[in-house]
């Protein structure tokens, strides 16, 4: 019961559905509500602790600058205030269930298990997405129960092919996640913590599912499976052909059961379309273009390095844009905006300290976050930094425990010393 409480709590934390039922539910609020106070006294802890302290503090410090300077240039700040607000409560119910989930004296097994209850998530929503495509009843169904946001571009009730299944929205964000899913899984797959003709279904299965969600991660899932089936795959078959064997059988099985799964040349036109760019010898879809435009740097030096606390929308300095890097720039500036990267890429990189095995899924994993925060702010904003700041949060839970066990040793031989003496 309690491992199914933690999988429930961490999917609606990620995925963070809005229910309608004649009221507005929005399940990862009330996840998180439920873990925050049936767990009150761990809250206290996660704030006390000085690694989190120090960067709850800054993200408060950020919070007030960007208030101010947002009156100052009469700009509206809403959004980015709410969502450093939101990390604050990332880190803390991150800590959380982290904790809950740590096993005692095996550190790199409990982020293992971490990365399962989110890889289980994710594919459980892959699923679903499928199923939505092939069942348009059950997608009238669940989009009658979710609510989609007024800004969203996407109205996912009546566009014929774009799917979020649970998730809270679909495109480059739930595409992205699903991505990073896929990485996880090879990870996982390499390192035997899970057989690998289950970890190249688990790979199909959300590749299939970024077809209907986002081009980005679509094209990453894609590098990812083709890096899974040449180096770790078919060195695997070779060493045992029954693989193989039982392999093609099951994806008969599989071609089977979506015999009729109907992909238009209307999907694979879109889904697809970055191929055609390669005939001129560039890469471009529609969305990379819209990207470019939206590039730029500020003229002002004032504005480029103190910011402007400018988020989202229109102001009267610059055009909007949607690349993460710019709209933290904007928002709080240059040094500041540095300050904020570097600190959550250190968070980031201290995941490695665990144990060196994680540096194969670590490094890839940065490396794909810095990149895809030129399109949108996918660190800090939406599924993928929520999946980011749980793999924080058992990093901090191990240091905390490491840190306490050192001091229980270290009083426990002081004690025998002074007896002895």
């Amino acid at each position: 019961m309690k491992n199914l409480l933690i999988f429930f709590s961490i999917f609606f934390f990620i995925f963070s559905p809005r229910i309608d039922l004649y009221i507005t539910i929005h399940t990862g609020y009330l996840a998180g509500f439920i873990v925050l106070i049936g767990n009150y006294k761990k809250m206290g802890r996660a704030i006390s602790l000085k690694s989190n302290l120090n960067f709850l503090f800054f993200i408060s410090f950020l919070i007030i600058y960007c208030f101010i300077i947002s009156l100052i240039y009469r700009n509206i700040a809403i959004q980015f205030i709410s969502i450093l607000i939101s990390l604050i409560f990332y880190t803390i119910f991150s800590f959380i269930i982290s904790s809950q989930i740590h096993i005692k004296s095996n550190d790199y097994n409990s982020f293992i298990k971490l990365m399962k209850y989110i890889l289980i998530g994710i594919f459980i929503n892959s699923i679903i997405i499928l199923l939505e495509f092939q069942y348009p009843s059950f997608k009238l169904l669940l989009e009658t129960i979710l609510v989609n946001d007024s800004n969203a571009n996407i109205n996912y009730l009546e566009h014929p092919f774009r799917l979020r299944g649970l998730a809270a929205a679909g495109g480059a964000g739930l595409s992205i996640v699903n991505a990073s899913a896929i990485w996880m899984c090879i990870f996982l797959g390499k390192r035997d913590h899970i057989n690998k003709s289950l970890a190249l279904l688990i790979i199909l299965i959300i590749n299939i599912s970024n077809i209907f969600t986002g081009r980005v991660g679509l094209i990453y899932g894609i590098i990812f499976s083709i890096y899974f089936i040449f180096f770790i795959y078919l060195r695997a078959v070779n060493k045992n052909r029954f693989f193989l064997i039982r392999d093609i059988f099951i994806l008969i099985i599989f071609i089977r059961l979506f015999s009729d799964f109907n992909l238009s040349d209307e999907i694979l036109a879109w889904a697809f379309e970055w191929t055609n760019s390669f005939q001129g010898g560039k890469f471009s879809t529609s969305s990379t273009d819209d990207l470019n435009q939206m590039l730029f740097i500020p003229d002002n030096l004032i504005h480029f390095l103190f910011g402007i606390g400018f988020f989202e929308g229109e102001n009267k300095f610059y055009p909007r844009t949607d690349s993460g890097y710019l709209k933290t720039l904007l928002s709080i500036g240059f040094i500041f905006s540095i300050m904020f990267y570097s600190i959550l890429f250190l968070k980031i990189f201290k995941i490695s300290v665990i144990d060196n095995k994680l540096k194969l899924f670590l490094y890839p994993l940065i490396a794909l976050l810095l990149i895809v925060e030129i399109k949108e702010p996918f660190l800090y904003q939406n599924f993928l930094a929520r999946t980011v700041f749980l793999l924080m949060g058992m990093q901090v839970v191990i240091s905390y425990e490491r840190k306490k066990n050192h001091r229980i040793r270290t009083e426990l031989i002081r004690n025998h010393s002074l007896s002895n003496s």
